[in-house]
């Protein structure tokens, strides 16, 4: 159950990438269109993060502090905590500093007032469960949600053309379907369970001092990565991971050996963790259509959900400053090492550094991706349009890695505004 294959891994399999004479050809302007989007993220940053300052300062009169060894918010009293979990600082810019902070702060006090008071409005009028952050977790259609039409191959070169055979567009900020084709069927969610897996891990670290705890990989690990023949990290047999690593690396290479030393160091075993899991999916309200009994992903009867459950878990996660850290990490290097990599393990987001060139008219800014044979390529992803929307995207059943990200260009260039 590996995730996803680029470039060099199809060469080296003797395999012509579908995409590669279009990569080539984008390959002039692809740094161009990288350092700007990483401007237009490090801008935004800036601004939200003087909003939430703002907002705590006129309704609370506290002051906004930023601990940048967790990401902003990490950990804070539940009122700051708040206003920050709207904002993730990304990997690639981190938090912005306490002057910068504290000076567009001064300059957006009255938006950031009128923008609390909207938000109140809008939440007033959202039916469901929502998150701490007042995000809705309740995802309905409307009259107006398109069905994303089912195209052949000989359409492919159609800009609004999608592969995959499951695909949602959520609007994050209120709840509503924009766009969707077999949302709602259940099916074998591949690695997209890790963003779980993630989130139930983080909401049961102690504190703040956790992330530097220790688990030494076991051979029980090995055993279970080896036999269901999943993607890994590569933290091998005896190596000690910090829960740090342990949580970069259940993400950005979609590691099953972080994954299952998430669980044992969480919870003991990976039955228990499962437990935690499906407590967590009824506290989330999908309980109904979703069920877990690992960590990893691996396909089972017992393993199953909806694209739309997995946007409500992403929605959870994207609200969690912590989460949100991991989830928009490009790369993440780790002090553990192996064999291939005496200097320590460098983590890599491929979807994340592969997509962040291309025009979707916005910013992925968190993502995470899966596959498994019933399910295809598979690919959630959380992105800000340039009006400043939130939008959840959530894809299954695509014939290649890069035909799912290219489906979520399309879905986000076609139907986000």
């Amino acid at each position: 159950m590996d995730d996803f294959y680029f470039d060099d891994d199809l060469e080296e399999l003797g395999v012509d990438p579908v995409w590669k004479e279009r990569e080539e050809m984008a390959r002039n302007a692809r740094e161009k269109r990288r350092a700007e989007a990483r401007r237009r993220r490090k801008r935004q940053m800036r601004m939200r993060a003087g909003i939430a300052a703002a907002a705590i300062a006129a309704v609370t009169g506290t002051i906004l502090i930023v601990r940048p060894a967790l990401g902003a918010g990490a950990f804070l009293p539940l009122a700051a905590k708040q206003a920050v979990e709207e904002n993730p600082a990304t990997e690639a810019d981190g938090a912005a500093s306490t002057e910068e902070t504290a000076e567009v702060a001064a300059q957006q006090e009255t938006p950031a007032a009128s923008d609390a008071a909207g938000t109140e409005e809008s939440d007033a009028g959202t039916a469901g469960q929502t998150t701490a952050t007042g995000k809705p977790l309740v995802f309905q259609k409307t009259a107006d949600t398109i069905t994303i039409p089912t195209m052949d191959d000989s359409q492919a070169s159609d800009p609004s053309y999608v592969n995959s055979t499951y695909a949602v567009l959520i609007n994050a900020d209120t709840g509503e379907i924009v766009a969707g084709r077999g949302e709602g069927d259940v099916i074998s969610p591949a690695s997209m369970t890790k963003i779980l897996t993630l989130l139930v891990a983080v909401e049961h670290l102690k504190s703040g001092e956790s992330l530097k705890d220790t688990f030494t990989m076991t051979q029980e690990i090995s055993d279970y990565t080896y036999q269901t023949g999943c993607s890994v990290a590569g933290f091998e047999l005896g190596s000690t991971v910090t829960v740090e690593e342990m949580l970069y690396g259940t993400i950005l290479p979609s590691g099953a050996d972080a994954a299952c030393a998430l669980a044992y160091y969480t919870s003991g075993s990976i039955e228990n963790f499962a437990g935690l899991m499906n407590q967590k999916a009824q506290e989330l309200g999908i309980a109904d259509t979703a069920h877990f009994d690992n960590p990893v992903g691996v396909s089972s009867e017992r393993n199953k959900c909806s694209i739309t459950d997995i946007a409500v878990i992403l929605q959870a996660a994207m609200s969690n400053e912590l989460c949100a850290k991991v989830l928009s990490a490009r790369t993440f290097q780790c002090r553990v090492t192996n064999e291939s990599n005496p200097d320590g393990i460098l983590l890599s987001n491929w979807f994340l550094r592969r997509i962040e060139d291309k025009d979707t008219g916005g910013t992925v800014v968190g993502a995470k991706t899966g596959f498994v044979n019933e399910s295809g390529s598979c690919a959630a992803s959380y992105f800000t349009s340039a009006t400043g929307t939130n939008y959840i995207c959530v894809t299954a059943q695509a014939y290649s890695s890069w035909r799912a990200i290219y489906d979520h260009v399309a879905i986000y260039k076609t139907y986000a505004k």
